[in-house]
C-alpha cells in the first residue's frame, strides 16, 4: 500500500513539474501567435496610403481596415503614422505583392516604381492621388471627387465612374478613355486632354 501511495507521489510529481514547464512554453507560443496574427489586424485606424518602392498593392474595400502578404520582401516596412499607412521598401529589394483592405481612404500616394491595382470599384466620396518617379495606378472607381496629379514618368490607367474628376499630369501618362466623369478638367504634359461638363 505504501508502495503504491510513493509510486502515485511520484508521477504526482512528474506531472507536476512536466505541467511548471511546458505550460510557460504554451503560454510563450500562444503569445507569439497571437502577437503575429495581431501585426496587421491592428491596421484598422489608416484612411491615407504612401507606397515607396518596389511594391505592389491590390487596394480592396472591406468593412474592416487590414493588410495581408501575398508576396513579400523581408526588406519591406509597414507601419502606421497619423492615420497614413506606409509600405517602403528599398529600390534594389525583390518585388512585393500586397492586399489591402481599406474602410475609408481619402489620399494614395505612391513613388519610387510602386504600383496600386484596384480592380473592384473604389467607393470613395472624394480622392486624392499623387504619382511621381515612375509610379503607376490601374484604378477602377465609383466615386465622387477624384484629384489626381502625376509626375516624373508615372502612368494611371483609369476606369469607371466620377462625378467629378481633375487631373494633372506631367512627363507623365493618363489612359482614362474608358471612364465616364460628369465633370473634368485633365491636363497631361501641358495638353488639356478634355474639359467637359455633362
Amino acid at each position: 500500500m505504501k508502495q503504491s501511495i510513493l509510486i502515485a507521489n511520484r508521477k504526482y510529481k512528474a506531472m507536476k513539474a512536466v505541467h511548471i514547464w511546458v505550460w510557460p512554453a504554451v503560454l510563450s507560443i500562444w503569445a507569439v501567435l497571437v502577437s503575429a496574427s495581431n501585426i496587421y489586424e491592428d491596421f484598422h485606424s489608416f484612411n491615407q496610403i504612401e507606397l515607396t518602392g518596389p511594391v505592389e498593392i491590390l487596394l480592396v474595400h472591406g468593412e474592416e481596415s487590414a493588410v495581408s502578404q501575398q508576396r513579400c520582401s523581408e526588406k519591406v516596412s509597414i507601419v502606421i503614422e497619423d492615420k497614413v499607412l506606409k509600405i517602403q521598401t528599398s529600390e534594389n529589394a525583390k518585388p512585393s505583392i500586397i492586399k489591402v483592405t481599406y474602410e475609408n481612404l481619402s489620399k494614395l500616394t505612391a513613388t519610387k516604381g510602386a504600383m496600386v491595382t484596384a480592380r473592384e470599384a473604389i467607393k470613395v466620396d472624394e480622392l486624392a492621388i499623387k504619382l511621381d518617379n515612375k509610379a503607376s495606378a490601374a484604378l477602377n472607381f465609383k466615386a465622387g471627387i477624384v484629384n489626381a496629379s502625376a509626375q516624373g514618368n508615372s502612368r494611371m490607367t483609369a476606369v469607371g465612374k466620377i462625378s467629378d474628376f481633375t487631373a494633372d499630369f506631367h512627363n507623365s501618362e493618363l489612359e482614362h478613355r474608358q471612364l465616364n466623369a460628369k465633370k473634368s478638367n485633365i491636363i497631361v504634359n501641358g495638353s488639356t486632354a478634355y474639359n467637359k461638363r455633362k
